[in-house]
C-alpha cells in the first residue's frame, strides 16, 4: 500500500468513524429523551428491536446462513447478555446525568479492560498502565464530584454500566479469532430483542406518533452507527481508529446542550480529559508494546 493510499484510507476511516459516533450520540440522546417518558424496559427494548430491524435483519440477507453460524454460541449469548445489562444501566443513567458526563464517564471502559486484564484474566501489567488507570478514575470524580452526604446514583449506574461494557468488549476480544464481525453483530441484536421482547409486556405503554418515531430512529442510528464502525476497519488498523472514538464528547455534548438545554461545567471537561489522556496513554502503550 503506498503513503498516498494509506493516508487515504485512514481519511475514509476517519469520516466514517466520526459519523458512527455521531448516530451513536443521537441514540443516547433518543434514549435520554425516552427514559423520561417510558418505562426502561420499553426504551431498551426500541433500542435493540428497531436496532435489529434495521441491521439485524441486514445481516441475515447478507450473510444468510454465515450470520448465524458460530462455534461458540455461549460465549457470543453472554457477550450479548453483557451488553443488555450496559444498556439497561447506561439508559438509567441518563434520567440522573447530562449526556456528555455519562459519556465521559463512559470513556472509562477501556480503562477499566486494562484493571481486569490484570486481576481477571491474569495478564501482566505495568506500572504505566496502573497509573493511567487511576488518572482515569480520579478524572470520574472530578466530573461528579461526589459530597459527603450525597449519594450520586447516576454517577453509579454509569459506572456499572461501563464495568459489563469493559466485560463485553473482553468478550468481544476472545470471540474475534473464531467468530466474524457480522455474526457477533447479529447475536447482539438477536439476543438483546428476545430478551427485552420478554419483559416489555409488563412495561409497556402506547408511545405517541412523535416518540414512536424517535424509538425508531434510535435503533436505526445504533444499527448504522455499528454498521459504519465494521465498514472503518477496512481503512484503518484497530489501533489508528481507536483514539477516533473520544469525538463522541463533542457530539454528545452539542446534543445535549442543543435538545436538553445541559451545558457541562469546567469540572466535566477536566475530567473527561483526564479519562481520555488515561485512554490514549494506555492506547500508546499497547501500541509499542505490539511494535517490539
Amino acid at each position: 500500500m503506498t503513503a498516498a493510499s494509506a493516508g487515504g484510507g485512514w481519511r475514509r476511516a476517519f469520516v466514517l468513524v466520526a459519523t458512527a459516533v455521531l448516530m451513536l450520540s443521537v441514540l443516547d440522546s433518543a434514549m435520554k429523551y425516552l427514559v423520561a417518558k417510558y418505562p426502561l424496559p420499553m426504551v431498551a427494548w426500541s433500542r435493540y428491536f428497531f436496532h435489529f430491524l434495521t441491521f439485524g435483519l441486514w445481516i441475515l440477507v447478507a450473510y444468510r446462513s454465515a450470520a448465524i453460524r458460530t462455534r461458540r454460541l455461549p460465549l457470543q449469548t453472554v457477550r450479548a447478555l453483557l451488553l443488555v445489562t450496559m444498556t439497561f444501566l447506561f439508559v438509567a443513567s441518563l434520567d440522573w446525568l447530562m449526556l456528555a458526563d455519562a459519556t465521559a464517564i463512559n470513556f472509562l471502559a477501556p480503562i477499566v479492560v486494562t484493571a481486569l486484564s490484570a486481576t481477571v484474566l491474569g495478564e501482566t501489567v505495568g506500572w504505566h498502565r496502573w497509573l493511567a488507570v487511576a488518572v482515569g478514575f480520579v478524572g470520574v470524580l472530578v466530573i461528579v464530584r461526589p459530597g459527603a452526604d450525597v449519594v450520586n446514583w447516576g454517577a453509579l449506574l454509569a459506572l456499572g454500566a461501563t464495568f459489563f461494557f469493559a466485560l463485553y468488549q473482553i468478550a468481544t476480544r476472545a470471540l474475534a479469532p473464531t467468530d466474524p464481525a457480522a455474526t457477533t453483530l447479529f447475536y447482539t441484536a438477536l439476543v438483546g430483542t428476545v430478551v427485552t421482547s420478554l419483559m416489555v409486556p409488563f412495561y409497556w405503554a402506547t408511545p405517541t406518533a412523535a416518540d414512536f418515531a424517535v424509538m425508531v430512529v434510535g435503533g436505526a442510528m445504533g444499527g448504522g452507527g455499528h454498521y459504519l464502525l465494521i465498514h472503518a476497519y477496512r481503512y484503518a488498523e484497530a489501533s489508528l481508529i481507536a483514539p477516533l472514538f473520544y469525538v463522541q464528547i463533542v457530539f454528545a455534548t452539542a446534543l445535549g446542550f442543543a435538545l436538553f438545554g445541559e451545558m457541562p461545567d469546567l469540572w466535566t471537561f477536566v475530567g473527561a480529559a483526564m479519562i481520555i489522556a488515561g485512554g490514549l496513554w494506555i492506547w500508546a502503550r499497547e501500541r509499542r508494546a505490539a511494535r517490539t
